[in-house]
């Protein structure tokens, strides 16, 4: 009986390190300012990707007691200037709904800020998570993922895919 609640730990936890890995990977790259910005765009994508798929595996998460998160040291403008300013690709098209028939007007998006927003919300995460808050960080990366990160997430993809696999 002890040993199967071990391996239910385990089985649950793997999820968690597995995102908790390529968010830390994800932050990692964003701090670092290229020498060669030719690759960047599809390192993106795929930080994107492995970070959509790894958030839809992690377990629930409950807000349990009332902490946040602590945001960079650094201004989200300094920031969002030092690293991205000089991105290949920046501004994108995109439908606010999707659904709406016939389409609504199309809105401006710009992947340098989806890219500095996804950075904001998984740091911290992160900083609840190395507080010892798993299950309110877990909690906070879906709820955040929701209301805001997660939109960003997916028109950032769709416009880093357009790039890459697109004729010019």
């Amino acid at each position: 009986m002890a040993g199967q609640d071990v391996t239910e730990t385990i089985d649950q936890n793997v999820p968690i390190l597995r995102f908790v890995t390529c968010s830390e990977r994800y932050l990692q790259w964003v701090n670092t300012k290229p020498d060669d910005a030719s690759d960047e765009i599809q390192i993106a994508y795929m930080f994107l990707l492995e970070i959509n798929f790894n958030l839809f595996l992690l377990p629930a998460g409950q807000r349990t007691k009332d902490v946040q998160g602590v945001r960079p040291d650094t201004s989200y403008e300094s920031f969002f200037q030092y690293r991205f300013q000089d991105f290949p690709v920046r501004y994108y098209a995109f439908a606010q709904n999707p659904f709406v028939e016939p389409p609504e007007d199309s809105l401006i998006g710009d992947v340098a800020e989806d890219l500095t927003i996804i950075y904001l919300d998984l740091y911290e995460g992160l900083s609840l998570f190395h507080g010892k808050h798993v299950s309110e960080a877990i909690w906070f990366w879906r709820e955040s993922f929701v209301q805001l990160w997660g939109k960003n997430l997916v028109n950032a993809l769709g416009a880093l895919y357009s790039y890459l696999a697109l004729p010019e």
